[in-house]
């Protein structure tokens, strides 16, 4: 560090150095930000192929990977997220619920969980409860991140409907 009249100055090569490093996150893959390893690789490979049978759209078998995935490791949150995404896709919107409120009651700012748990009470005709995800989801990261873009767009194109005699 440089010090000039009792101030700190940054040394010149610093902003080269932030830009760089900038850029080279810029550059990287976005597969690299997934989910952290947390658990041993079996049970990660289960997750990653639950993830490959979710981009096929194989959802009943994403639901057995995810369910099995789930019994051991009952606190990953994304993985409850995935699995209420799979179940909601088979159209089991009950157990989808309870796979959104259990990755909310592990971690209550996830915010995918949020986003899906609010696309799933558009499905049921509950606004209401939407809104409450959409304005959680903005407290959590502001109208910029994609969950808040994608629940938004989803509600503003949803035509206000009844209930359809599920949900809380």
């Amino acid at each position: 560090m440089l010090r000039a009249f009792g101030h700190t100055l940054l040394p010149t090569w610093l902003p080269a150095l932030l830009a760089l490093l900038m850029a080279a996150a810029l550059l990287t893959p976005a597969a690299a930000v997934d989910v952290p390893n947390r658990n041993p690789p079996a049970e990660e490979r289960a997750v990653r192929q639950a993830r490959e049978a979710i981009g096929e759209q194989a959802w009943p078998r994403a639901v057995e990977l995810l369910q099995t995935h789930v019994r051991a490791y009952p606190d990953d949150a994304d993985a409850h997220n995935l699995l209420g995404y799979s179940l909601r896709q088979l159209g089991r919107f009950e157990p989808a619920q309870a796979a959104y409120e259990r990755a909310l009651a592990i971690n209550p700012e996830h915010l995918g969980a949020h986003e899906y748990l609010g696309q799933l009470m558009i499905t049921l005709g509950r606004r209401d409860r939407a809104l409450h995800h959409l304005s959680t989801i903005e407290r959590l990261c502001q109208a910029s991140c994609e969950g808040y873009q994608q629940l938004k767009r989803s509600l503003d194109s949803a035509a206000p409907a009844s209930p359809r005699g599920y949900g809380r």
